[in-house]
């Protein structure tokens, strides 16, 4: 299969093709690493109906939007950008010398997916380095989430 990416996309797509990352999916089919959606969409409206899939899109907006106000009222997160679907970018300000920030901002997305609470995907924008967390998931606990990033943020 011809790979789904050229090294053109490369350049405006950086923060998915990534040849560092351990498992680099997103060469591996089309649409990146969503071969199947439209059989899976399709296999979950049959069995929720569209009541059932309007209140499960409604409930990751609600996830989505106490993890902004966490976000906000947090001293040391701030939001990139408010977000526009279910993927939130903020940053970390660790409060101490870490270096480069972006660099610190790479080691903590790549030790929150070590440990296994969180997958947070780390994007550039805006000539810096953001955290990208999608709320997919409708067990997502916004606060525990943060506290696990704080904690995380704070012993790197």
């Amino acid at each position: 299969m011809p790979s789904a990416a050229t090294d053109a996309d490369d350049a405006h797509a950086a923060y998915l093709y990534r040849p560092e990352a351990r498992r680099d999916l997103g060469r591996k089919c089309l649409q990146c690493v969503r071969p199947t959606d439209a059989v899976k969409l399709w296999f979950l409206w049959r069995a929720w109906g569209r009541e059932g899939m309007a209140a499960r899109v409604e409930s990751l907006f609600r996830l989505r939007d106490e993890l902004v106000a966490g976000i906000e009222a947090a001293p040391n997160l701030s939001l990139a950008l408010p977000p526009a679907y279910l993927n939130v970018c903020f940053r970390v300000d660790p409060q101490r010398d870490v270096g480069d920030r972006d660099d610190f901002h790479r080691r903590l997305a790549i030790r929150l997916a070590e440990e296994g609470r969180a997958v947070v995907s780390e994007a550039p924008f805006r000539g810096q380095i953001v955290l990208r967390p999608a709320v997919v998931n409708p067990r997502f606990d916004p606060e525990a989430f943060l506290c696990h990033v704080q904690e995380t943020a704070a012993a790197l």
